[in-house]
């Protein structure tokens, strides 16, 4: 980039296009350093700042111990102070792999981030007939062939680890599908993961 500026500015201007990128980089470096002794992860605020951009205010983090993953669901709900298990959910990262990378629509994804609670099971056929009704104009004929993606796949689309994955902010877009048994909890509050294990 600046050797495409070079050709067509004078030197003052890319001196200074070059100290602006330099602030810039200190910047947010402070940034980072200022979140990190806060407590604030940078898995935390690319979350936030997710948050923040989709106008979702009503959220918080709690932090965990470190054997949360080993505890029984009962164990977790009362650790998190959630109303029961069933506002307990987790967000899986389901790869299609007879994904036709053809067919255009932002319904037809190679990935899907699935969204449900750890007292349900994920129905496969149920799935397999959603992902079919949302590409239905796409005239896809074939069957869905649904997989986990592996942990290096589900790190790659949405940077966070096992364990910690967030529907919000992640690296790549992706549709995401929430179980319908979320929408109808009372109250209206779930616990998922917040970008690190422990958050």
């Amino acid at each position: 980039r600046v050797v495409a500026l070079e050709s067509a500015f004078s030197f003052g201007v890319l001196d200074l296009y070059r100290k602006i990128v330099e602030l810039n980089e200190q910047v947010e470096s402070l940034e980072a350093r200022i979140a990190e002794r806060a407590g604030v992860s940078k898995e935390q605020r690319v979350v936030e700042e997710a948050c923040m951009r989709l106008k979702i205010s009503q959220y918080h983090f709690l932090r965990t111990q470190a054997n949360y993953y080993s505890l029984s669901l009962s164990e977790r709900a009362a650790v998190l102070r959630a109303p029961g298990e069933d506002h307990l959910c987790k967000s899986l990262i389901y790869r299609n792999t007879n994904w036709d990378s053809t067919v255009k629509g932002h319904q037809n994804s190679e990935y899907y981030c699935i969204v449900l609670q750890y007292t349900h099971m994920l129905d496969n056929d149920r799935l397999n007939a959603l992902i079919k009704m949302l590409n239905r104009k796409n005239d896809i004929s074939r069957s869905f062939s649904f997989r986990f993606a592996t942990e290096e796949e589900s790190l790659d689309i949405s940077g966070f680890k096992h364990n910690a994955i967030a529907p919000i902010g992640m690296k790549k877009q992706i549709p995401i599908i929430v179980s319908s048994s979320i929408m109808n909890l009372v109250p209206p509050i779930i616990y998922l993961g917040g970008g690190l294990v422990d958050l």
